[in-house]
Order: structure tokens, then sequence, then C-alpha cells
């Protein structure tokens, strides 16, 4: 399917971007941490694909882009595990999410 659509997208197959689950997955971690989106794999694909482009001198790192992420973390738990580290636990209660935020 994703092939069909960038081919529908007119980009030549040349330029498509391939990244490694490494760098999907390291993509995971770096938009829940700078913007605090718990996004899925497969949603953040184009992060790691824009993150290439930017290395390798394809995209300005001042232009403005919007990404699409089409998917929350939910439908991928055990990628978000991976990235996450340890998981922590908390009583579905505000008061306890605040203390373990450490929010007074």
């Amino acid at each position: 399917m994703g092939r069909r659509r960038f081919r529908l997208s007119g980009i030549p197959a040349e330029q498509w971007v391939a990244v490694p689950d490494e760098e999907i997955l390291k993509s995971m971690k770096l938009i829940a941490e700078m913007e605090g989106i718990f996004a899925e794999s497969s949603g953040v694909t184009c992060l790691a694909g824009l993150k290439k482009l930017v290395d390798e001198g394809c995209v300005d790192p001042g232009q403005k882009i919007v990404l699409l992420i089409t998917g929350n973390g939910l439908k991928d738990v055990e990628n978000a595990r991976k990235v996450s580290g340890t998981v922590t636990s908390v009583e579905p209660d505000l008061d306890h999410v605040l203390k373990r935020l450490r929010v007074h």
C-alpha cells in the first residue's frame, strides 16, 4: 500500500527514503520527549525519514515542515515499551497521578 501511495504522489522511486527500524524506534522516543506525542512506530516513520534527509543535507534544518502522525502509541505498545524503558503504574486517580509527577 505504501508503494502505491508514493506512485500516486508522483515521487520517483529514486527519491524514496528508507529508514531502519532502529531509527523509527528512536523517532518514537524523540517525538514523545520533545512534543509529548505518544505515537506508534508506523506513525513516526515520516519523522525518521525527515531526520535522515536533514542529516544527509537534503533538507534545510531551519525549514518548516509538517509531518502527519497517523496513529497513537496504544496501537504499538510493544515498541513503546522498548523505547520507554521502565513502565510506572499509577492508580487511576488524579491525586496519585500528580504525586507521581511530583506536582504539588
